[in-house]
C-alpha cells in the first residue's frame, strides 16, 4: 500500500527535488521549506559544506582517511598516557 503524503509535504515539492542525487543549487523558496528545517539550519555552518562540495570525491576520502589517521593517533596518546598514570599511581600506592 503506498504511503500517503501528508499535506505540508504535497504543499513543498520543490524541497524534494533537493533530495535527488545529481541536482545541485535548486533554488527553493525560503517560505517552502519546513519551519523545523528552517530551526536548524541556523545551527549549521553551510560555507563548510559549500567547501567540502567543491572538493573531488577523491579528495573528500583523502580527507577523510587523514581525519581517521588523527584519531587513531590521539586514541594511542590516550591510552599510553592513561597507561603512565596508573603505572605512576600504582606505585605511589606501593611506596606510600
Amino acid at each position: 500500500m503506498a504511503k500517503k503524503l501528508s499535506r505540508s509535504v504535497a504543499k513543498r515539492p520543490a524541497l524534494h527535488f533537493l533530495l535527488y542525487r545529481g541536482l545541485r543549487n535548486i533554488p527553493v523558496p525560503y517560505d517552502d521549506i519546513p519551519e523545523h528545517i528552517r530551526y536548524y539550519m541556523q545551527f549549521v555552518d553551510r560555507s563548510l559544506l559549500r567547501e567540502n562540495l567543491k572538493l573531488t570525491p577523491q579528495q573528500r576520502m583523502d580527507k577523510h582517511a587523514r581525519m581517521i589517521e588523527l584519531e587513531l593517533e590521539l586514541r594511542a596518546a590516550g591510552r599510553q598516557l592513561r597507561a603512565k598514570q596508573k603505572q605512576a599511581a600504582d606505585g605511589n600506592v606501593s611506596s606510600g
